[in-house]
């Protein structure tokens, strides 16, 4: 079901994207309004790496209290609330992917 979710939320061309981001092992930002998109969109990311497995930070729903993980120099798969009104300040340097679903 989540990988259903996540290829309904990103298409084809940009879940292959993110999948090529993370096997390049960059810096990956998702930010939702729907919290349960962030964590079904990292655990498809996780999943379909495959024999590969992540072994970076991996915070599927990072709360702002705790974000400093995104100023880290090295790769990480977040995910943050779009709500949340402070989240673009971490937006440089990271490759964001903004998850719209009607």
């Amino acid at each position: 079901a989540q990988l259903c979710d996540t290829l309904r939320a990103l298409g084809t061309d940009n879940l292959i994207y993110l999948m090529m981001l993370a096997l390049l092992e960059q810096k990956i930002l998702v930010h939702s309004l729907r919290s349960w998109m962030l964590t079904a969109v990292a655990e498809s990311v996780c999943a379909l790496m495959f024999p590969f497995h992540w072994q970076c930070p991996y915070v599927p729903q990072c709360p702002l209290g705790l974000a400093g993980v995104l100023h880290a120099p090295l790769p990480f798969i977040a995910g943050v609330d779009s709500r949340q009104k402070n989240y673009k300040k971490f937006i440089d340097g990271n490759i964001v992917m903004d998850l719209l679903i009607t």
